[in-house]
């Protein structure tokens, strides 16, 4: 076995148990805070409703979304979408998430350019996978240096994608922070624990992040393998 390909498997188990331990972690704290209620009893989408009208001139309906963390605001359809275990709730968690996604809608009334960015490569992100993982196919069959180069290159600018996701979330969840600080409905240790939902959140995108670098490992290390038996043929 190359040293190459050592390194590449060192890196991959490194990278799978950083996504496990996020995952997990994730979902930890995510149950904890979802069990700890406001002290005053603030519904998420009431909350949501009462910032939206005070900083946001757009009319932006909430309603509710099926699964677990898959809370989202879309400009497009002016809606904020808040999954299952946060709409109707009042817990710590549910009121932060909710928040979160009133962070991004400021963000949209404000004309951040993260956000415009965002919404502009995601769909890019998307067929880039498919790409990529119609190319590395291709790759193996025939092990052309040219598109093992284009698929390298398509898989790199994924990962890029998936970053600029980074400082855009962490500023929705500095922007819902402080709307509940300056809504002086919350107590500083309700607040503490908004932080700690939102720290957890965040990392969400981070083991998306790890999740993709983990498949160009992979990718890297089958086209190794490849090349490997290629040359011992």
């Amino acid at each position: 076995m190359s040293q190459a390909i050592k390194w590449i498997l060192y890196i991959c188990c490194i990278s799978i148990g950083i996504l496990l331990f996020s995952k997990i972690w994730i979902r930890v704290v995510i149950y904890k805070y979802s069990k700890i209620p406001t002290n005053r009893n603030i519904i998420s989408e009431m909350f949501a409703g009462m910032i939206l009208n005070m900083t946001v001139t757009q009319n932006i309906m909430i309603m509710s979304c099926p699964g677990i963390l898959t809370d989202n605001f879309n400009p497009q359809t002016s809606t904020i979408q808040l999954s299952k275990n946060v709409y109707g709730q009042a817990s710590i968690m549910a009121v932060a998430i909710a928040a979160h996604e009133v962070g991004h809608a400021i963000q949209h009334e404000e004309g951040y350019a993260g956000l415009k960015a965002q919404r502009i490569t995601n769909p890019l992100t998307g067929l880039g996978i498919i790409t990529t993982s119609i190319l590395v196919l291709i790759a193996l069959f025939t092990r052309d240096n040219t598109i093992i180069n284009i698929a390298i290159t398509l898989i790199s600018i994924t990962i890029l994608t998936r970053a600029m996701l980074l400082p855009v979330e962490y500023d929705a969840s500095r922007r819902a922070l402080n709307v509940m600080s300056e809504s002086g409905l919350f107590t500083k240790y309700e607040l503490e624990y908004a932080h700690r939902v939102l720290r957890a959140a965040a990392f969400t995108y981070i083991a998306s992040l790890f999740d993709v670098v983990l498949k160009v490992i992979i990718v890297m290390l089958a086209l190794l393998l490849a090349g490997s038996n290629k040359k011992k043929t």
